[in-house]
């Protein structure tokens, strides 16, 4: 079962570089046994899924990161639809 998410548009915390790639940093709260995060762009495109496992009942399932392919940022700006606690860009 996926979880359901509003859309969120980030900023890039600096100017791209050569050779410098983007991430998404989700950290997840609680999410019951079974259930998967998908994380998209406003367009749709899948950005990756997020299945936590061994995580105890109740306990928040941690912080994932996820490549964000160049072709998806417009004007230093991307838009997810990401059903987490907290998300933000690093530039890496």
């Amino acid at each position: 079962m996926l979880l359901a998410a509003a859309l969120v548009t980030l900023v890039l915390p600096q100017p791209l570089h050569a050779g410098q790639a983007v991430w998404l940093e989700c950290r997840l709260g609680v999410v019951l046994p079974g259930r998967r995060v998908e994380v998209t762009t406003a367009s749709g495109h899948l950005l990756g899924a997020i299945s936590p496992h061994g995580i105890r009942h109740g306990q928040a399932a941690g912080t994932y990161t996820l490549p964000v392919p160049p072709a998806e940022i417009a004007e230093g700006r991307l838009t997810v639809r990401a059903p987490c606690a907290h998300v933000r860009l690093i530039v890496r």
